[in-house]
């Protein structure tokens, strides 16, 4: 009996081939992010925290009420103070803070023009 036919990883997506034209050592760490669908849990706390700043105005908008924004914009704060302090691992980063005012009129604004309460 062929060894292939009781093969253990039957059912899984085998290993993506390509020919790049030119040699890339990460080859395989980019073909397991695609594979498993890598996102922000992969990446290093500061790129992370990136994205979660430029994602802001989404992220506000999930809260329900203003308390809940300037909570948020506090603990995003004190993220940021962290990563500009280098105690977050990854890249540096000079993130400025948010300002929470501006986070609440920006909030308040967004909710007034799509009538939400």
């Amino acid at each position: 009996m062929a060894a292939s036919h009781h093969c253990k990883t039957a059912g899984h997506t085998p290993l993506r081939w390509t020919r790049p034209s030119e040699y890339d050592e990460d080859w395989w760490v980019k073909d397991w992010l695609q594979r498993e669908g890598g996102g922000s849990g992969v990446l290093p706390p500061t790129l992370a925290l990136r994205r979660e700043r430029e994602e802001l105005a989404r992220e506000i908008d999930r809260r329900p009420s203003e308390q809940a924004v300037r909570e948020y914009v506090a603990a995003l704060n004190e993220q940021i103070r962290k990563a500009r302090v280098g105690l977050l691992d990854g890249p540096p980063t000079l993130l400025p803070p948010v300002d929470a005012d501006r986070a609440v009129a920006g909030w308040r604004e967004r909710r007034r023009a799509t009538g939400s309460r």
